[in-house]
């Protein structure tokens, strides 16, 4: 309104300009001490500011007088329509300028590490995690958790992973849209007790803690070696190994995974946690010729796994030429590396569930196998990618960042091998690099992509090895899995939010022939925040 007054008396003009109100005396040029002047105004909510330049960019419709009404869903609603509509007329041109382009010759599928997995009998292919990944339950406030173990008092340094660690665990739950990914040690009461103060800031530094568990070994394992006795520090890697059954019970996560100390998460480890948490018990070999390496697992918890696996030990032996309660080391020929310790009882209990020792030990848990969806079924992953032990078995042509936990070699690698994130000092060149992630938009939200074929380039620094990646401000919703240029290089394509990336799979090197075009279907920016403003009110 254009006047106000106060119970004293005093008269004001009131003028307004976008974000300001002036009042200014009209009947005196003082000041006054009476503040009981209300102005009558209407004034648009921030959001309501947004929604009014959204609808300005779609092209608009009049602005309401009114200050209320849902005006940014219904600019919202407008950025999608209109977007729907322009890939709809789209779609014909790109796809005859795809036909234009050369064909690609076959390229076999390099596996990362042809013959490392095992099904507690024999060789066999690797679960595909990406795949398995697909089949996750849906839901968008996951809990997963990583877990690590400390058997006595630590020294110092301690935990010296624990950053990237942290850092993983983060971009997972940005990537996996996770309510909660939480770091846990590990730890017996007795030596939780007794942590220094360095200790406690490290934990909290990078947002991990201590849970307390009460036994390292089960209560009625009885069986020892003859070396070692209950309280000896050494000479058995027993108590260190199954102090790590504890994380098959907590079953307030959806998914989890067990990490050794020495291990270094070096990329992202979403798929292997979906993966899990669809049933699977997941685990690796070892590098040294072990079907099972126990510094690191992925499970879907259950506190009756955890029973399970306390009632195995019951009346349980181990012998050097038959193993746990007999059942033999297969697929080895004998006694491999840890059979006695914890990689021979997990690869027994969760490899040999056909053995009538194992079948009763969960059904005591309640927990019957045959025909039973509860029981997690067991498989192996890649090594070379999920908890890398070295080159050994890897492909002749192993490309290190694909590495997602590093495990082995803790010193400077050699050879072959992939090494420690601090190793990898070579200088390279910036290049678009994968950003953040974005939450995943809804499959409803993806018909608003705009389909575009997306040119490559060529990769002329061979530092940066035969990769090379593509960044988008928008939402890349889906590309072709494969492309090639004229010169008849072929690549593999791969999408994960804003970020495309093309590798070369007929060789090592980079490339010259930068006309390699790829079909893909990326939401543009603004209809990006169009799509996330309607999720955000409810709408879809």
């Amino acid at each position: 309104e254009p006047r106000a007054c106060n119970p004293s008396g005093d008269v004001f003009n009131i003028n307004i300009s976008e974000s300001v109100i002036t009042v200014t005396r009209e009947d005196g040029d003082g000041c006054w001490s009476d503040g009981k002047i209300y102005v009558r105004c209407c004034i648009a909510s921030l959001d309501v500011v947004d929604a009014i330049k959204l609808l300005a960019k779609a092209g608009g419709q009049p602005v309401p007088n009114s200050c209320q009404g849902p005006l940014r869903a219904a600019a919202a609603q407008q950025i999608v329509k209109r977007a729907r509509a322009e890939a709809t007329n789209l779609k014909a041109e790109v796809d005859a300028a795809a036909a234009q382009r050369p064909r690609c010759k076959v390229v076999k599928q390099q596996k990362d590490c042809p013959s490392c997995c095992y099904d507690g009998q024999r060789n066999v292919p690797c679960l595909d995690v990406n795949a398995c990944a697909t089949q996750a339950p849906t839901r968008s406030q996951g809990k997963f958790a990583l877990f690590l173990a400390q058997l006595g008092v630590p020294g110092w340094p301690w935990l010296t992973f624990l950053g990237e660690m942290r850092s993983q665990a983060d971009a997972m739950m940005a990537s996996t849209n996770a309510s909660s990914v939480d770091i846990v040690v590990l730890m017996l009461p007795k030596d939780a007790r007794n942590l220094k103060t360095v200790h406690i800031n490290h934990l909290e530094t990078h947002r991990a803690k201590v849970v307390e568990v009460q036994w390292s070994l089960p209560p009625t394992l009885k069986w020892y070696p003859s070396n070692w006795w209950p309280g000896k520090a050494d000479g058995w890697c027993g108590p260190q190994d199954l102090v790590r059954l504890h994380v098959l019970g907590f079953d307030e996560y959806d998914a989890v995974a067990f990490f050794d100390q020495d291990v270094q998460l070096q990329g992202d480890l979403g798929p292997v946690f979906q993966c899990a948490s669809t049933g699977y018990f997941l685990s690796a070999s070892g590098g040294a010729g072990e079907p099972l390496n126990v510094g690191f697992f992925a499970v879907r918890p259950d506190r009756r796994l955890l029973l399970a696996a306390e009632r195995f030990a019951d009346d349980m032996t181990f012998s050097v030429k038959t193993g746990w309660g007999g059942i033999g080391f297969s697929p080895s020929d004998n006694k491999f590396v840890g059979a006695e310790c914890g990689q021979g009882y997990f690869h027994t209990l969760f490899y040999k569930q056909h053995h009538q020792r194992v079948k009763e030990a969960f059904a005591a848990a309640g927990l019957p196998l045959a025909g039973a969806t509860s029981v997690p079924r067991s498989a192996q992953v890649d090594r070379c990618v999920w908890n890398y032990q070295g080159g050994v078995g890897c492909a002749p042509r192993f490309d290190c960042r694909r590495v997602r936990a590093h495990h082995k070699p803790t010193g400077k690698p050699v050879g072959r091998d992939c090494g420690k994130l601090k190793w990898n000092q070579a200088p390279k060149p910036t290049q678009a690099a994968p950003s953040p992630a974005r939450h995943v938009l809804p499959a409803w939200a993806l018909t608003a992509c705009r389909p575009q074929l997306v040119q490559a380039g060529a990769q002329r620094d061979c530092r940066m090895g035969p990769v090379k990646h593509l960044a988008f401000e928008g939402y890349v919703s889906h590309c072709e899995s494969r492309a090639c240029n004229p010169s008849g290089d072929v690549f593999s394509v791969n999408f994960t939010n804003s970020v495309v990336t093309i590798s070369r799979e007929d060789g090592d090197g980079c490339w010259n022939d930068g006309r390699i075009h790829v079909r893909c279907c990326i939401v543009a920016p603004e209809v990006v925040s169009a799509i996330e403003t309607l999720i955000a009110v409810g709408e879809t």
